[in-house]
C-alpha cells in the first residue's frame, strides 16, 4: 500500500514538460551563409547569440555538434554569421513547451532580422514573417530548411 501511494504522488509531481530545439538545416548541395540580428543577448530562447554548429543526417535526427567551427561568428554580441556546409544545421536556440499555435510569437521576440545567402540568392526573413517558415519535424524539433 505504501508503495501504491508513493507511486501515486511521484506521478502527481512529474511534470510534462518537453523542450523545442530550433535549427537551420542546409540540405542544399553548396555552402550556405546564415546572417542575422539580435534584439538582445540571449543563451537559449530562439535566436541565441551562441549558436551551434551540428551535423545531421535527417532532419528528424542531428547528431554530432561540430567542435571548434571556423566558420561560426559573433560580432558585437548580436550579430552572429555562420557558413553551413552541406549536411550541416545551425542550432538558433530552444524553449520550453513550445506550440507554433499557441507561441508563434516568441520566435519573433529576439530577432532583428535573418539573412539566408545562397550562391548569388539572398532571403531576408524579418519578424513579421520568420514564424511562417520554420516546420516542425517533431515536437522536438522546429526548422528551417535550404534545399
Amino acid at each position: 500500500m505504501k508503495w501504491l501511494l508513493l507511486c501515486c504522488v511521484s506521478l502527481c509531481l512529474v511534470s510534462c514538460s518537453y523542450l523545442t530545439d530550433f535549427f537551420i538545416f542546409n540540405n542544399s548541395e553548396a555552402a550556405i551563409t546564415i546572417q542575422y540580428k539580435t534584439k538582445t543577448t540571449e543563451l537559449y530562447e530562439p535566436f541565441v547569440t551562441a549558436p551551434k554548429l551540428y551535423n545531421f543526417r535527417t532532419y528528424k535526427k542531428v547528431s554530432e555538434e561540430i567542435s571548434n567551427p571556423e566558420k561560426l561568428s559573433i560580432q558585437d554580441s548580436i550579430y552572429v554569421t555562420a557558413v553551413l556546409q552541406p549536411k550541416q544545421a545551425l542550432w538558433i536556440g530552444n524553449e520550453i513547451n513550445f506550440s507554433p499555435v499557441y507561441d508563434a510569437k516568441d520566435l519573433e521576440e529576439n530577432l532583428d532580422w535573418l539573412r539566408i545567402i545562397k550562391k548569388s540568392d539572398t532571403t531576408l526573413y524579418s519578424t513579421e514573417n520568420i514564424a511562417q517558415h520554420f516546420v516542425a519535424y517533431r515536437s522536438s524539433n522546429f526548422s528551417i530548411r535550404i534545399e
